[in-house]
């Protein structure tokens, strides 16, 4: 992860006033929606719909999930930021363990199922620096229901994405 955000910062310096950012476009970086963390891709269709991928993986939860997003206008000058809202459905994978009652051991188990969520966000970005590297920040409803862990929860998100020309 260290190694991929030193290649966005080092693109972003060297090309950021390459071209001007169009639609559409697309951004490659990371994304964290508590507690599962991993690489993502968004792609600003138009100015108002955006799809995004994340591929999560953190410990024993895991995430591959899709978002469709709905982009509210943009605004501001010296900082540009636009809120937007998100649905999101995917896979959710839980590693642990479980208790064998015949002989009272332990053993490991896996299980995958489906989940969903909805919230809404915050992007923004510094344009005096670059429009290219774009920041977010969430708040959001999830549910997933493992067979011995129920989770439904508030999630917190946060994100940064390099933005470039389709």
């Amino acid at each position: 992860m260290r190694k991929l955000l030193t290649m966005i910062a080092f693109t972003a310096v060297t090309g950021a006033y390459a071209q001007n950012l169009d639609y559409p476009r697309f951004g490659i970086g990371g994304q964290a929606s508590f507690p599962a963390f991993g690489i993502s891709a968004k792609a600003d269709i138009t100015e108002t719909h955006s799809a995004q991928v994340t591929f999560g993986v953190a410990g024993p939860f895991s995430a591959y999930y899709g978002r469709y997003l709905y982009n509210f206008p943009e605004n501001g000058n010296d900082l540009l930021f636009n809120p937007y809202l998100y649905g999101q459905a995917g896979i959710y994978t839980y590693k642990g363990f479980g208790i064998d009652y015949n002989n009272y051991s332990l053993y490991e188990t896996t299980e995958k199922v489906f989940g969903w969520g909805v919230g809404g966000g915050l992007q923004f970005c510094f344009p005096n620096l670059t429009d290219r590297i774009k920041f977010n920040a969430e708040l959001g409803y999830g549910k997933v229901g493992f067979d011995y862990y129920d989770f439904k929860s508030i999630t917190f998100g946060a994100g940064i994405h390099y933005y470039f020309n389709l």
